[in-house]
């Protein structure tokens, strides 16, 4: 009997039934266990990963997006801990349904991409009085990189991120998702992550934007603008040998819009093109400061940099307009150019030493991982489903604009 101990690849995967052939490669081993009553103790509890974000991560185009670096950190986490993790596919309904009445209650939770309100219906298959085989909603928890959009017919904290909360419990934007983040290396090794003295680098600053659109303000959040980097390119020359803008970045737009809206490649800037994640990596770490141009909003990026003593600059406008909320807002104030080569300079200037996080450390992820796949969901549900019924609503997600529903036990 031939069972995958790995997620097999695309090309080793007739018919894109690639992930229903991981699966039951999954049930069998678990079968297995059984019969030889060697299971780890946390074999019998299951995870259903329906997310297109993870379906691409394993078998399509998003590796190193930072979906792809939070879905491979939860199946590492889940998996290092012995819970079994079934792959839905992109988002196959149909499939998670059938899992689902083969498995019961040792499922214990159901990720996908949206409870049936813009994405896909999905809340067309929930349990109800008239469709007693369907998935209950209380297991259905919504896949979102951001801690922002709408919760659940349920209730907020079905709702998984791979961001913390931006604001605190008094602000009228908090939300109570439930966070569960990811490492920095999805195995945990943070050994694995290159470091380069300080002295040993060159005089260079990486410019965090993997798209050409990216360096446009009328294409997206840039607040730094695509004159800048000539401009300060002869400046800092004088002052620092051997000074670079140096970055990695490739037009991923349709021919119809790279024809309507010809875009010039920034002057003043090296560019590597795409690069793979060890490559980023590589070219990061040599690196004595990492540029926000003020979006992408969140990305893993900035975090990896810092882990390697590599600080990070984030454009802000104010404190709830600046590209990554969450870290310490060190950065260029939009539009300014002397800000901008005033950051630069410093950080030229300044050694700083590789941090990591205390949230971003394995066993931290590992903690909240634990939380999500043995909390009581259904006895939490069933508290906010008998005060919704008696009038008395506990959810109060201000983004949630259609209002919760009542639901199925």
């Amino acid at each position: 009997m031939r069972i995958l101990t790995a997620l097999p690849k695309l090309r080793e995967a007739p018919h894109n039934d690639e992930y229903k052939i991981y699966t039951e490669s999954r049930l069998r081993a678990l079968a297995m266990c059984l019969g030889a009553g060697n299971c780890h103790p946390n074999a019998l509890k299951i995870m259903i990963m329906a997310s297109k974000w993870c379906h691409a991560t394993w078998y399509g185009q998003h590796w190193d997006t930072g979906e792809g670096v939070w879905c491979r950190g939860m199946y590492d986490s889940l998996e290092r801990q012995g819970y079994t993790v079934l792959n839905g596919g992109d988002g196959d309904i149909d499939y998670v349904k059938y899992l689902h009445r083969q498995l019961g209650d040792l499922v214990k939770v159901v990720v996908g991409d949206d409870d049936g309100r813009t994405y896909r219906s999905i809340a067309d298959h929930f349990k109800t009085r008239d469709r007693p085989d369907g998935l209950p909603a209380w297991k259905y928890f919504r896949y979102s990189y951001w801690p922002s959009n709408d919760a659940t017919v349920v209730g907020e904290p079905w709702v998984i991120t791979a961001e913390p909360h931006r604001f605190d419990q008094s602000d009228k934007d908090y939300n109570n998702f439930t966070y569960i983040g990811y490492t920095m290396n999805p195995v945990g090794d943070m050994k694995a992550m290159p470091h380069v003295p300080w002295e040993e680098r060159d005089n260079r600053v990486w410019i965090l934007g993997k798209w050409l659109h990216y360096f446009y303000p009328e294409l997206s959040g840039n607040m730094v603008g695509v004159t800048n980097f000539s401009s300060a390119l002869p400046e800092l020359e004088k002052e620092f040998p051997g000074f670079k803008f140096v970055g990695g970045w490739f037009d991923n737009r349709h021919d119809q819009d790279k024809a309507k809206i010809p875009l010039d490649e920034p002057e003043g800037i090296t560019n590597l093109g795409k690069l793979n994640a060890t490559q980023f990596d590589i070219e990061v770490s040599k690196s004595k400061l990492m540029l926000g141009l003020g979006w992408p909003t969140i990305s893993p990026s900035p975090y990896r940099a810092i882990a390697m003593g590599v600080p990070f600059s984030n454009p802000f406008a104010t404190d709830r307009h600046m590209q990554h909320t969450g870290l310490y807002r060190e950065g260029t104030e939009p539009w300014n150019y002397t800000s901008f080569v005033e950051t630069i300079r410093k950080a030229l200037q300044t050694p700083v030493h590789p941090y990591t996080f205390e949230r971003m450390k394995p066993e931290a992820v590992d903690e909240r991982i634990r939380w999500l796949m043995d909390t009581d969901w259904r006895g939490e549900a069933q508290q906010i489903l008998d005060a919704r019924i008696s009038g008395h609503e506990t959810q109060h997600h201000p983004q949630n604009k259609l209002g919760y529903q009542t639901f199925e036990m």
